[in-house]
């Protein structure tokens, strides 16, 4: 392993645009509010959406953002265990409104692209929004070939949740907090700006197994040792809580590192679009006030293949599933309340809806940005 490199200037670098929503308002009200500033003022949404080829794109992005905030509201009145129907045309209806923003209004026959699988653990994948969807959050032309999902695999995605999915013994977490610092240190030449990151190491660990969808970070980053609390990397990270004997270093190596004139400005565009682009979008922006930069996702693997996924399309597909057996299935539903599992769907219906509220609010509202509340 590689000793860190020396460095003169540091910054904590912000992976995503933050939008700091701070007021008297309850978290989910100031998010509707945001999103109604778009659905109700023309004007507003017209500086936001992508030029759309087909009429009416504001009214249809109106009518789906109003139907969004009429199911949310109903869900958070009833009882919980009748909530996930509420909750997921709740997220139906923001999904279609972001859709709609993308210039990809989803018009004729609006299949909801899930169905639950004759294997009571799997979630079946067919043409609809739900592929409408995955293929636009990760910019696909095409569908990838996910056909199916596994309600155990898509718990393990989840952040808001994480104690109680560790505690009931689901599965290890695909989903691992990332530390970036931005270092600036000077040459003959000038200055050259750096990156180093702290992750778990669980995630090196996880990582290895998957060699192709981060092939190109470890060509792109070295690990580093960290033998001494007195290294200028070990103190910055120190100074956040990070504890390095619980995690793995990693620098960009040499010849990746951006040769700067005499300036001395760290700047992050370049080195944000850097670790971005290695990341192969296996990164998820984090919604929370602390101190990690974003989530880094470990693939979605079937068999030896791997595909892109992210906590924000479990929490849409589990909510579905919990939705299909309110509607068509209720004793199977009241059947899960009277063992441990019980514990693991209240925590989900309490702590998960809000968080996907961020996660999709964001998405509408901004293109590479995130809401903090």
């Amino acid at each position: 392993m590689k000793t860190a490199k020396e460095f003169d200037k540091w910054i904590d670098l912000k992976l995503f645009d933050e939008k700091i929503f701070s007021s008297d308002a309850a978290p989910e009200k100031e998010l509707w509010l945001a999103l109604r500033s778009y659905s109700e003022v023309k004007k507003r949404f017209k500086k936001k959406a992508k030029i759309s080829e087909f009429k009416g794109q504001w009214k249809h992005f109106r009518s789906y953002i109003r139907q969004a905030e009429n199911y949310w509201n109903a869900a958070v009145q009833v009882n919980i265990r009748s909530s996930p129907l509420l909750f997921y045309y709740s997220f139906l209806n923001l999904v279609k409104a972001w859709l709609v923003t993308q210039s990809k209004e989803p018009l004729g026959k609006l299949f909801h692209g899930l169905s639950r699988g004759k294997d009571k653990e799997v979630i079946e994948i067919k043409d609809g929004i739900f592929k409408d969807y995955y293929n636009t959050v990760f910019a696909l032309k095409h569908n990838n070939g996910l056909a199916r999902l596994n309600l155990k695999k898509l718990l393990t995605y989840l952040t808001s949740i994480y104690t109680q999915i560790q505690e009931s013994n689901i599965g290890e977490s695909r989903v691992y907090p990332l530390r970036t610092v931005a270092t600036l240190s000077k040459n003959d030449l000038g200055f050259r700006r750096g990156l180093v990151l702290a992750l778990p190491n669980t995630w090196r660990n996880k990582a290895s197994k998957f060699k192709r969808a981060f092939k190109e970070f470890f060509d792109t980053f070295e690990e580093l040792e960290i033998n001494s609390p007195n290294q200028p990397i070990s103190v910055v990270f120190d100074m956040k809580g990070i504890e390095p004997s619980f995690n793995t270093f990693f620098q960009l190596k040499d010849k990746e590192m951006i040769q700067v004139g005499e300036s001395g400005i760290i700047l992050d565009v370049e080195l944000r679009l850097l670790l971005k682009q290695t990341l192969n979008d296996q990164l998820s922006g984090n919604y929370r006030k602390d101190h990690f930069s974003a989530y880094l996702n470990l693939p979605y693997s079937v068999g030896k293949v791997d595909y892109h996924f992210n906590e924000e399309l479990a929490i849409y597909t589990l909510m579905f599933y919990l939705s299909d057996l309110v509607r068509y299935r209720p004793f199977e539903l009241d059947k899960m309340s009277e063992n441990e599992i019980s514990w693991l769907i209240d925590s989900f219906l309490t702590c998960c809806p809000i968080h996907y509220l961020k996660m999709i609010t964001s998405r509408i509202i901004f293109d590479d940005g995130i809401i903090k509340i």
